[in-house]
């Protein structure tokens, strides 16, 4: 019965000891995914405010052909 109850309790601390390292593991695996985040949305941020800047340049070029070319079509 002593012989149980001992392996039982080193199976317990063993266990503990597993519950620790994965509970570790976890918030290591959260925090790098916490800042793998903040680095997407720095790039996304980046990304838009470019796309933003180059449709306002694209509408500036369309307006300008626009104005420089806008010929009526010959009528028929």
């Amino acid at each position: 019965m002593e012989e149980n109850t001992e392996k039982y309790e080193k199976n317990v601390k063993l266990l503990e000891q597993a519950l620790e390292i994965y509970s570790i593991q976890t918030r290591a695996n959260a925090e790098l995914v916490k800042g793998a985040w903040k680095s997407v949305k720095k790039s996304l941020h980046f990304y838009t405010d470019k796309h933003q800047e180059f449709i306002k340049r694209l509408n500036y070029a369309s307006v300008a052909i626009d104005n420089e070319y806008n010929i009526a079509p010959p009528e028929v």
